[in-house]
Order: C-alpha cells, then structure tokens, then sequence
C-alpha cells in the first residue's frame, strides 16, 4: 500500500511529465509554423513571352523586387525595358551569341520590353520571392479559409506564441503548486 506521500510524489512525477510533453508539443508547433512561413516564399511567373526576331511585348505589372530571365539563340540579344508611358527605364540585356541571362529590377510598375534579337528567344517575368511573401502575408491577413492555419500568416510573432505557450506552462506548474520547470 503506497503512503500518502508516496501518492503525492506520482501525481508529481505524472504532472511533470505532462508540462515536459505539453512544452514539446509547443516547441514543435512554433518551429511548424517559422518552417511554413518562409516555405509559402516562392519566386512566382508573372509573364512568358517567346518569338524571333524584333518584337514588343504587351505591358505588364510587377511590384518592387522583380526579375527578368531569358534564353536566347542567334547573334544578338538585346532588351530594351520602358515604362508604360514610353519612357527607357535601362537595357536589361545586351549579349552576343545564344544563352541564357537574368537581370534583377529592384523598382516595380508597370512596363513592356522591346526584344532586339536575330534568332528565337523566351523571356519570363519573374517576381521574386520577396514581394511573393509580402502580399501572401497581405491575403492571408484577410483570413483565407483555403489555406491550413500552419501556412497563414496570422500576423503573431512567434516569440509572442512562445510566451502564450510558456504562460500556460506556468499556470500548470502554478496548479501543482511547483514553483518552476522540472529538470
């Protein structure tokens, strides 16, 4: 037969079992939702464009923190990107001979490119995963019921889901009259 004490000891012993396992369950959630968060930023195709020769693509939108990729065969490649008004805004591409290039754009708008070029080529605007994550986080804020709550972004800092956790943690250990974490 165990003695009162005894009892006491168990229940202890049990309870802090409990909180360790309960703590590990939170560590896990926290490093969960950090791992989703910086998983939903993926770089993302805004625009195709193919063809041979000179050709002018149709205007397009980017936001701050783009980029655009090519592949070129023949001679000469050359890129010329404007704004929508018409305005050069710089020459992205100048290159002899076939290959591939990328050339980032830091500044966003709207623009159109004029392809100078002897041979086919493709051209991908890309906007880069940056933005993507900003206005993911923008959507997500508008609590997107398609998306698993370890994808969204609830706008709460981990270090203030941490606290939340460890407060819980406390009022157990609070509970059982045990004045701070078991060893």
């Amino acid at each position: 037969m165990k003695t009162t004490g005894e009892k006491n000891l168990l229940v202890r012993i049990l309870r802090d079992y409990q909180v360790i396992n309960f703590m590990k369950l939170i560590i896990m959630l926290g490093f969960s939702v950090l791992i989703a968060e910086n998983a939903v930023a993926k770089d993302t195709v805004i625009k195709t464009y193919s063809g041979s020769g000179g050709k002018n693509t149709r205007p397009f939108t980017v936001k701050d923190g783009w980029e655009i990729q090519w592949d070129a065969d023949g001679d000469i490649f050359q890129l010329y990107l404007y704004t929508s008004t018409g305005d050069l805004e710089g020459v992205p591409a100048n290159q002899m001979g076939s290959g591939e290039g990328a050339s980032y754009q830091a500044k966003g708008g709207q623009f159109y490119i004029q392809v100078n070029a002897m041979g086919k080529w493709t051209i991908t605007i890309i906007q880069t995963s940056e933005q993507v994550s900003n206005s993911t986080e923008e959507n997500n804020q508008s609590n997107s019921s398609s998306e698993s709550p370890f994808q969204a972004k609830t706008g709460t800092p981990v270090t203030a889901i941490a606290a939340a956790a460890w407060s819980c943690v406390e009022n157990i250990l609070q509970d059982d009259h045990v004045t701070s974490a078991p060893n």
